[in-house]
């Protein structure tokens, strides 16, 4: 599950330095043609040729080639040459050059062919390459020619030809170009001179700065199967026909059947979200009608493992054993919409289960069932999702939650010595996909949990220590509002937390630092924060015998488009109290607004640059 973890003690919004000159750049990809022609409902050739100039080691991405083969195609001819622009020589590669990695063993037969060139930098390559498609053409191989920032783009074409009479669809960042030629009808998009990206936080998705072409046939075969993508019910109707039969082993529904006499659907559920948790691991499989079709629920049973499809369908199955209803969907955890008015395959990576109860419906990952029950994590709550359901499969979304549930909450027992070391207590709540991050934390190795834990620390840390984890996970009683929450106390030491100069001690506080860094030079594109997090801060701190308070962090309260934040400090008999909040808030803004943020930012950030003042008495 991939995203932007809420509880970064460092949230960053860089300017970029200004666009780079041509020598600067990683790499420019002078030209790169892509030719994917369709033979038959069931076989195609797709042949590409790139020239990529690289520059430095981070360019090499741009001029490195990557294939997979499996059941349905394969790698058919590969060929490379290297020219190096600053003397020495140069050399050609063919197919003996690349390499081959099996990673799937016994359960995924792809094999993934790698190769990628030395030379002295600056050099050229030229890679020219085919590929293969057997079995079913579902859909043409996507085209996104630039895929990283600092790369230039001079030249792409990509080029799709099908047999005449052949529909086809496509979502791409511009219009093709269409032909008839003899037999085949040819759609042709071109780029040229496309504008680098440079590298930014909080920047748009980069696949809204870069072209690309996404195309498939409306109508498929694949693998002995017929499908239509004309509209995402149609797509379901198809994906219904793949799943196998509720063949759950009788022992497993027979005992499943006796532990849950008498109960609830939501106890039946969690019964077998408890079986997937002991009996069951998740493993990458790509076996089956081209990896959409679940492994059968008796061999999950048998093996002990199974894909996203497999384990949600066994848990589908056994759950239907036990009289509860459930739905079976796929959905892309990489965006969170589908591509507007394009039915397609390849948008879909993962699957799940959804159990609509008497009081909620409950978003169930079966492959990953530490997660707490009920919790819609990150990668699928807001998400468009296929319900597969024959005639009546449809788009649905996947409730989001309320920006103002993501929050994470310390409170901090600071204790200074005379001599500017300290030690403090920690406790640390984090809610949400703030828990999320947190799931495993009894486990982690010590390093992990004291780099973790201690990000943003405002000084050279001596020693950590994790005393306790509390946490809800189990706590969804199948009403709406769970929300998960995990609870970690730990301690942690400075030898030289504070600083002395004369009769005067600089403490920092907070003890951890949340700032916004704040870079000189030109904003290239429209601040875009996605998700909003609250940070909530209290630290307690003793004065030490012999010092009293000359100076504390003064109050505020800073409220506007960007961001708020908030600070208080007061005095508890001979206890210091001090409390932040503060939070980004979510939202598109012009990157002319940058200027305003930076000065506006400098007031976010002398509070956690603070110090408490002590004077010695």
């Amino acid at each position: 599950m991939k995203r932007l973890l809420p509880s970064l003690l460092l949230l960053l919004v860089a300017i970029a330095a200004p666009a780079q000159k041509k020598s600067e750049l990683k790499a420019e990809i002078l030209s790169y043609t892509s030719r994917f022609t369709m033979d038959s409902p069931v076989s195609a050739t797709h042949k590409v040729c790139k020239e990529v100039l690289v520059n430095s080691e981070e360019g090499l991405r741009a001029a490195s080639f990557m294939s997979v083969d499996d059941d349905f195609h394969s790698l058919a001819s590969f060929t490379a040459e290297v020219i190096p622009l600053a003397g020495g020589k140069g050399y050609k590669d063919k197919m003996s050059a690349v390499q081959h990695f099996a990673e799937g063993g016994q359960v995924d037969k792809s094999v993934y062919n790698i190769w990628s060139p030395t030379a002295p930098y600056p050099f050229k390559v030229r890679i020219e390459y085919t590929e293969v498609f057997r079995k079913g053409v579902p859909a043409f191989s996507a085209f996104v020619p630039l895929e990283e920032s600092d790369v230039a783009l001079k030249s792409a074409e990509f080029v799709v030809s099908v047999p005449a009479g052949q529909e086809i669809q496509w979502y791409a960042s511009a219009e093709p170009s269409v032909e008839a030629k003899g037999k085949l009808q040819v759609y042709s998009w071109s780029f040229k001179d496309v504008p680098v990206v440079v590298d930014e936080a909080f920047m748009p998705e980069f696949k809204d700065l870069v072209p690309y072409v996404f195309a498939s046939p409306v109508d498929f075969a694949y693998l002995g199967t017929r499908g239509s993508q004309r509209s995402w019910k149609d797509l379901g109707r198809w994906k219904t026909t793949l799943l196998p039969e509720m063949d759950v082993p009788q022992s497993v529904r027979d005992e499943a059947i006796r532990a849950t006499e008498g109960s609830d659907d939501l106890q039946k559920l969690k019964y077998v979200y408890g079986w997937l948790r002991e009996h069951t691991h998740y493993v990458s499989i790509q076996l089956g009608i081209g990896g959409y079709s679940p492994m059968k629920p008796s061999a999950v049973a048998a093996n002990g493992y199974g894909d996203c499809k497999a384990l949600s369908y066994f848990a589908k199955s056994l759950l239907d054993a036990l009289g509860v209803h459930s739905e079976y969907f796929t959905l892309s955890t990489r965006n969170s919409d589908m591509y507007p008015g394009y039915a397609s395959l390849g948008q879909m990576n993962h699957a799940m289960l959804c159990v609509p109860l008497q009081k909620d419906t409950v978003w169930v990952e079966c492959t990953n069932p530490a997660l707490p029950l009920g919790y819609r994590h990150d990668s699928v709550a807001g998400h468009e999702v296929l319900l597969v359901k024959g005639d009546d499969s449809e788009l649905i979304r996947v409730p989001s939650y309320a920006d103002s549930l993501d929050r994470s909450v310390s409170v901090s027992v600071l204790k200074v010595a005379d001599d500017g070391s300290a030690s403090v207590d920690c406790r640390q709540t984090e809610y949400l996909s703030g828990a999320e991050e947190f799931l495993n934390v009894r486990n982690w190795e010590r390093k992990k949990q004291l780099s973790t834990l201690t990000r943003g620390f405002r000084s050279n840390l001596e020693n950590f220590k994790l005393n306790g984890v509390e946490d809800n996970f189990n706590g969804y009683d199948g009403l709406p509002g769970y929300v998960p929450e995990i609870t970690m106390r730990y301690t942690l030491s400075a030898r030289k937390y504070a600083k002395i100069n004369g009769d005067r001690m600089f403490v920092p506080v907070p003890v951890f630092s949340r700032g916004l860094e704040i870079r000189r030079g030109e904003r290239h594109y429209p601040l875009n924060v996605r998700s909003s997090f609250r940070f909530e801060d209290e630290v307690r701190m003793d004065i030490p015998l012999g010092w009293s308070v000359e100076a504390m962090p003064a109050d505020l309260s800073l409220d506007n488009e960007f961001f708020r934040i908030s600070c208080s400090s007061s005095l508890d008999g001979n206890t210091l109290v001090v409390k932040v909040s503060s939070s980004i808030k979510k939202g598109t803004y012009p990157k002319d607004a940058y200027a305003s943020f930076k000065d506006l930012a400098k007031s976010f950030n002398k509070v956690y640059d603070s110090n408490v003042v002590l004077v010695r008495e």
